[in-house]
């Protein structure tokens, strides 16, 4: 008996050759990064191949760049990905210093969503605050929680309550509590300074769930 032949890899690589995309574009898009090791491409050659199954982790993602339904990639495996569906891009949020107000230019943008997430929203961010994780003009999903609940150590989608002294201020930083329970916003990048957060009563945080990258030319 022959070895077993993994069909989403090979679906996945017909549909790149269809679209007239490349193997190293989609594999930049899931690792997040514009530079891929040996062994990662090796890797994903035997998951287009069929050596290797495709993990499940990438296939919504996958849909997301080929611009299809998960369900045509797992149709022969039977498993349930949420049907992707409409998100609206607010805008630009800063990841620089705050910024005083969203720049609504955008308003009317939508992209492409595959997740179980209910109250999903995206920017687009502009600065390099967050370098070299999120970059300048990356769009940047995040969900909505009551109650915030979220945890020191997330990238967060912040701004304030109507009432407080800064109520314009919006940025993506990274949510930071200190053990005296002060609570800070931390840049990755260590040419800008932390944020105190002088009023935490009034701070309204979104938990970032994905970010997609913009397409470059090499």
């Amino acid at each position: 008996m022959g070895n077993k032949v993994f069909t989403v890899g090979p679906k996945i690589l017909k549909l790149l050759d269809e679209k007239g995309l490349t193997q190293i574009s989609l594999i930049r898009f899931l690792l997040k990064k514009d530079k891929i090791e040996g062994k990662e491409r090796t890797r994903f050659n035997r998951y287009f191949n069929g050596v290797h199954e495709f993990p499940t982790d990438y296939i919504a993602s996958t849909a997301i760049f080929l611009k299809c339904d998960p369900k045509i990639l797992l149709e022969e495996k039977g498993e349930y990905v949420p049907s992707a569906r409409k998100i609206p891009v607010l805008g630009l949020s800063s990841c620089g210093v705050p910024s005083p107000c969203f720049d609504f230019s955008s308003i009317d943008e939508t992209i492409d969503y595959v997740g179980e997430e209910e109250n999903v929203y995206a920017v687009k961010a502009f600065g390099d605050s967050m370098e070299t994780y999120i970059f300048n003009e990356d769009i940047v999903i995040f969900e909505s929680l009551k109650n915030n609940g979220i945890e020191d150590g997330e990238v967060v989608h912040y701004s304030y309550e109507y009432g407080s002294p800064d109520p314009d201020d919006n940025g993506i930083k990274v949510f930071k509590i200190r053990e005296d329970g002060s609570i800070y916003l931390k840049p990755l990048n260590g040419e800008y300074d932390n944020i105190e957060v002088k009023y935490p009563e009034f701070l309204k945080m979104s938990r970032l769930v994905s970010v997609q990258k913009k397409p470059k030319r090499f």
